[in-house]
């Protein structure tokens, strides 16, 4: 179990539409990050290494965007590296490990950030 240090309508950043229903679980850097549901990889962004609490930090984290075969799409942000060999467009299955928590972007200790959206 992940202890949830911010939740929907978090003070810190979960108070605005894009992240009102986000999640941060704390989670030692490199925890396995696993799919939650089956899908499509839609989108890998991994090209950052910035990390603290610069407000210059807050579009800068790294992140995996799953497509759910229900239609959703499952956000999780602050990843520090997707598993090897792992691509948009790729198939995963639920429980499938696709990456590894980090502490990458605006964030004040590591953690994994999740969101559900339906579109």
């Amino acid at each position: 179990p992940f202890l949830c240090i911010q939740g929907a309508n978090g003070s810190l950043t979960h108070f605005e539409a894009p992240n009102y229903h986000a999640i941060d679980l704390l989670c030692p850097v490199g925890t396995e990050v696993l799919a939650g549901c089956d899908g499509f990889v839609h989108r890998i962004v991994r090209n950052s290494t910035a990390r603290g609490l610069r407000c210059s930090y807050l579009f800068q984290a790294n992140s995996i965007t799953l497509r759910t075969d229900s239609g959703q799409f499952i956000e999780y942000v602050h990843i520090d590296r997707p598993v090897s060999g792992l691509n948009v467009g790729d198939r995963v299955k639920a429980g499938n490990t696709i990456a590894y928590s980090g502490e990458i972007g605006f964030t004040p200790s590591p953690h994994l950030h999740v969101e559900v959206h339906d579109s």
